[in-house]
């Protein structure tokens, strides 16, 4: 069962599914209960930072693999402070708002169809909301293509 869900027609179906307005009401109206319950929220984040505790290791692969990609993304010629620049702005625009800013990749360093570079026009700071909500996503590319009449 769990392999045909992994299938590229039952994919294709999902992503299309999850694009319409009904299932984003019903998404939102999903997380709207999750959310009002103070209480499920602590619980989760607590069974979230066990596992955290009990899988330190692979806690640590993780982030080795990701400073990995970001290392192999990062080509020999661009000017590092650059980018150190933005994760410094990024800093500041937390401390100063008090809202969880990160650095975002415009583009993913691996994506499906394509990757990014660690470079700073590939960078771009938002909220930590946004990141988290827009994940491994390339941008929407609008089409420009002219219609047909």
């Amino acid at each position: 069962m769990a392999a045909y869900l992994k299938t590229p027609h039952r994919q294709a179906w999902k992503s299309s599914y999850e694009a319409t307005p009904e299932a984003k009401a019903l998404k939102a109206a999903r997380n709207a209960r999750y959310y009002s319950k103070p209480d499920k929220v602590a619980a989760t984040k607590a069974i979230k930072r066990q596992w955290n505790k009990d899988n330190l290791a692979r806690g640590r692969m993780y982030a080795a693999d990701r400073r990995a990609r970001i290392e192999q993304a990062t080509p020999p010629w661009v000017d590092k402070a650059e980018i150190m620049k933005i994760y410094v702005e990024a800093d500041r625009i937390t401390r100063e708002t008090g809202i969880p800013h990160e650095v975002d990749h415009f583009y993913p360093l691996v994506g499906r169809n394509s990757c990014g570079l660690h470079v700073p026009w590939n960078l771009k700071i938002i909220t930590m909301t946004a990141n988290r909500r827009k994940s491994n996503k390339p941008p929407v590319v609008p089409d420009l293509s002219p219609s047909s009449p």
